[in-house]
């Protein structure tokens, strides 16, 4: 399955976590490589595998190479201790949930996603359910193409558009 439509099945699979950045709109539904509100918003999904959903452009101090070095750095294995106390964190805190359950991580400010992807990849190693890893962060240009097909959304957010 390729990135694109990898991205279309997960995307479609858990439309029920987004708001309409526009309306607040609770049902949203996938249409070919778009997330749509009932009123006619329309947010396509980029060919790298993220969905834009700032209603504005917003002005960050992050570029290309800062998030190239904070990659660098993550997979030097520098934040390793950091992803193994937070994971361990996650799973331990854990309650019993029913089978169909999906643990959903939220990681704010995910940058180019090296550290979510860490996290996610030690939280489902130890723990006995679905997990899908979620990545926002407001400096769209920057977040590259992920290479492998991880349980995860990358996207840029202005507002909140996930409800629980």
């Amino acid at each position: 399955m390729s990135k694109n439509n990898h991205a279309v099945n997960l995307l479609s699979q858990h439309t029920h976590i987004f708001n309409c950045p526009v309306c607040h709109h609770r049902e949203l539904f996938v249409d070919e490589r778009s997330l749509v509100c009932p009123h006619g918003h329309r947010f396509d999904l980029s060919k790298h595998g993220y969905i834009h959903l700032c209603l504005q452009s917003a002005a960050t101090k992050y570029d290309k190479s800062m998030f190239a070095a904070r990659q660098m750095l993550s997979q030097s294995g520098l934040f390793e201790p950091l992803a193994e106390a937070i994971a361990t964190r996650i799973v331990k805190g854990l309650e019993p949930r029913a089978e169909h359950d999906t643990l959903k991580i939220l990681d704010a400010g995910c940058g180019e996603g090296s550290h979510l992807e860490r996290i996610h990849s030690l939280v489902c190693r130890n723990a006995a359910l679905p997990t899908l890893g979620i990545g926002i962060d407001l400096a769209k240009r920057v977040l590259p193409p992920r290479q492998r097909a991880i349980r995860s959304f990358y996207g840029a957010l202005a507002i909140w558009p996930i409800h629980h």
